[in-house]
């Protein structure tokens, strides 16, 4: 599992050979699927636990923030209008 985390980051520069590693790992080792579910579900955690702090200052600060609703780049793609 460390492994496949170590070849995602960007200072190896190995991210295309991670992704068949994983996926390897997902059919071969069940506990690998359950370690990488369990650390996804703390990472959003986390990050919501990140934006409720950070919320209350969304209309004070204007820049683009992706925890403040309607201010993201993704949230502007999503709203454009044809």
């Amino acid at each position: 599992m460390v492994l496949t985390y170590v070849l995602k980051s960007p200072r190896v520069g190995l991210a295309d050979a991670s992704k068949p590693l994983s996926r390897l790992f997902y059919g071969v080792l069940p506990n690998f699927c359950f370690g990488d579910a369990i650390q996804s579900i703390y990472l959003n955690y986390q990050t919501l636990m990140l934006c409720a702090t950070v919320e209350p200052y969304c209309k004070v600060f204007k820049s683009p923030n992706p925890c403040c609703p309607g201010q993201s780049p993704v949230d502007q793609l999503t709203q454009r209008t044809v």
